[in-house]
């Protein structure tokens, strides 16, 4: 997949692109395991803005999903993803990824 690298991307975005659930995006949020960039805000005619998250944001929630897909549970998937910020990105989601395989 070829993915052009944008300053930010849309709940939408992230969407289409982690295969993840915009409730789940906003669960997360909702929780602070993933926070957006740029949360939401009251607009004044009333409504709110979209999340809007950072290509690192995305990246981080792409291996996040990948976790829960290998069937590693949210908790889990957030303090693998809190070691991450510590080591090198692709290190560490090789070692992610090796992890999810193993408990299927």
């Amino acid at each position: 997949m070829r993915l052009d690298l944008k300053k930010n991307y849309s709940s939408r975005e992230v969407a289409s692109i982690t295969g993840l659930s915009a409730r789940q995006l906003q669960w997360w949020d909702a929780r602070k395991i993933i926070k957006p960039s740029i949360g939401t805000h009251r607009t004044e005619a009333g409504g709110y803005t979209e999340r809007r998250y950072s290509p690192l944001d995305l990246f981080e929630l792409a291996v996040l999903a990948d976790l829960r897909r290998g069937g590693m549970s949210v908790a889990k998937s957030a303090s693998s993803s809190i070691r991450c910020a510590a080591d090198s990105g692709s290190a560490c989601s090789t070692r992610l990824a090796a992890e999810a395989r193993s408990r299927s």
